[in-house]
């Protein structure tokens, strides 16, 4: 809030962010302007403050910073649904790390990289497996053609395999997926990601060409080749289906309208809607029961030899986050690629906004439930800010008020602040990716001064439902403690009703004093 005087003297109060109002003369500027809207309650707000005059205020705030600006990630909707994704699955992406988790899936990318041939890498492998890929013919030109085809048959043979028996032949399991690997960075049309990996040998060992080379091999030039190796020829299917139909005891009609059903032209992607559908039809038609079963038992054999198929290279290559990561990823030419994977991937699905808080306790608190539209109505309000404990940090986007976390400060007592609630209109969108973390560093930041043990947060965290849904899932990660604090407040204050149970979102080391004793005030007992 600033004041200066205008032409006749008379002394003006401009209100800016935070917008805090901590006298009666900055109250009766909001009431001659009506400042957001307030309208009477400025009037119980003045008389309040004459009655009460001033407020405590709590140390933690008193020694806590002005403010915190942070960028956070929040999740475009419109572009997580284009990838066939849920907020849930987006919330708690590991997006600053992913870079090594996409390099842990496949460790020997850089290792066959670094070979100027395909068969150079393929003489670091088991002698067994250089006998089955024929790599001793492989000196000359029809050698090296007839090592490449036997390559070729070997990892459709042992996929196929796999898919039918669980189980490799010929091949241990880590060495078919070197041998994948191996193949997929040598094959002609990958050159621009063998060249990315070679080139950033030499000049950026951990840079962002190596991190984009390495997720365009996993999550685009691999799962071609399996699907070049694994490709379903529906034809086939529906020929072992007719042969099956030809054994079993059915009338021409009956046999008749089940193939009807697969017709010749049906493509890869719609056999399982089509083995589905004719499975659901010979559920139903007059047959013996024996002979049903057999039939759709067969059915089923069918469709699930082609899930199978279809979900063997994220079997073997990709955990449950670089599966959601591969919905997000776009396919590219590496050495035309200028930003790091990391960032691509995180424009692909969210947008940067930069959030400030701050903390207040002033007389624009008794009416914070206006902005974050929760349950405190003025009276609440007022027990609210006449407790010593209450404290409120203030969320704001530019100039727009968007919402109020409200502090409790017992560090006094036994060390800990208390999150009471988070609160955010349920209008705005606060779909954030991993909201906790980042509301940590804030915490950590703006009580940078403040001799605190930890932050405790309670089970209920939040009004709106994205930022409540998103503590369900991280509350798991945290510790669990029982505390117990002063019961004159548990009337006012939802986090204070729960019977004692918390959640540690910030913990501080204990200092120690330069004869290395742990600082008394790290002693305080629960």
């Amino acid at each position: 809030m600033t004041r200066d005087r205008g032409e006749a003297g008379e002394r003006i109060v401009a209100f800016e962010v935070p917008y805090r109002i901590e006298s009666l003369q900055a109250i009766s500027a909001a009431i001659r302007t009506n400042f957001l809207g307030i309208g009477s309650l400025y009037l119980s707000m003045y008389e309040l403050a004459k009655r009460v005059g001033d407020l405590d205020i709590p140390p933690a705030m008193s020694n806590a910073r002005e403010f915190v600006e942070k960028s956070f990630l929040q999740v475009d909707e419109e572009k997580i649904r284009e990838c066939g994704l849920e907020y849930r699955e987006v919330a708690d992406l590991p997006l600053v790390s992913h870079s090594s988790l996409i390099e842990a899936a496949v460790p020997w990318a850089v290792e066959f990289a670094g070979h100027d041939t395909l068969f150079d890498a393929l003489r670091s492998f088991p002698e067994e497996v250089r006998r089955l890929c024929r790599l001793g013919g492989a000196e000359n030109l029809l050698g090296a053609y007839e090592s490449v085809q036997a390559i070729r048959c070997l990892l459709q043979s042992e996929i196929l395999a796999y898919v039918r028996t669980r189980r490799t032949r010929r091949v241990g399991l880590e060495d078919l997926k070197r041998l994948m690997v191996a193949y997929t960075l040598h094959q002609p049309g990958n050159e621009d990601v063998l060249q990315a990996l070679r080139k950033s040998m030499r000049r950026e060992p951990n840079g962002s060409l190596r991190q984009n080379a390495v997720a365009e091999l996993l999550f685009c030039r691999l799962p071609r080749l399996v699907e070049g190796l694994t490709r379903v020829d529906p034809r086939l299917i529906r020929a072992k289906l007719l042969r099956k139909l030809g054994r079993i005891d059915l009338t021409a009609a009956q046999r008749t309208n089940l193939i009807g059903l697969f017709e010749p032209s049906t493509g890869e992607w719609d056999l399982l809607p089509t083995l589905e559908r004719i499975r659901s039809v010979a559920g139903r038609i007059v047959l013996a029961d024996e002979a049903r079963r057999r039939l759709c038992d067969f059915i089923v054999s069918l469709r699930d030899e082609v899930l199978r198929i279809r979900r063997l290279y994220d079997l073997w290559f990709l955990t449950s986050e670089l599966r959601r990561m591969r919905k997000i990823y776009t396919p590219r030419n590496v050495m035309e690629c200028r930003i790091a994977v990391e960032e691509s991937l995180v424009r692909r699905v969210v947008d940067e906004i930069t959030l400030s808080f701050y903390p207040t306790k002033d007389w624009l608190d008794l009416c914070k439930g206006k902005t974050s539209s929760d349950c405190t109505n003025w009276h609440l309000g007022r027990e609210h800010l006449l407790a010593p404990p209450f404290f409120n940090v203030r969320i704001f986007r530019g100039s727009d008020w968007i919402g109020n976390i409200y502090m409790l400060d017992f560090t006094r007592q036994n060390g800990w602040l208390l999150v009471d609630r988070i609160q955010i209109p349920r209008g705005i969108e606060a779909g954030y990716v991993r909201f906790f973390d980042y509301l940590r560093e804030v915490f950590e930041e703006l009580f940078e001064g403040v001799e605190y043990e930890g932050i405790l947060m309670p089970l209920r965290i939040s009004n709106h439902a994205s930022i409540q849904k998103a503590f369900n899932d991280y509350k798991e990660k945290l510790e669990r403690r029982s505390v117990r604090f002063p019961s004159r407040y548990r009337r006012s204050f939802e986090s204070l009703s729960g019977g004692g149970g918390y959640y540690l979102l910030a913990s501080r080391p204990k200092r120690r004093t330069p004869s290395g004793e742990v600082a008394a005030c790290s002693e305080r007992p629960l």
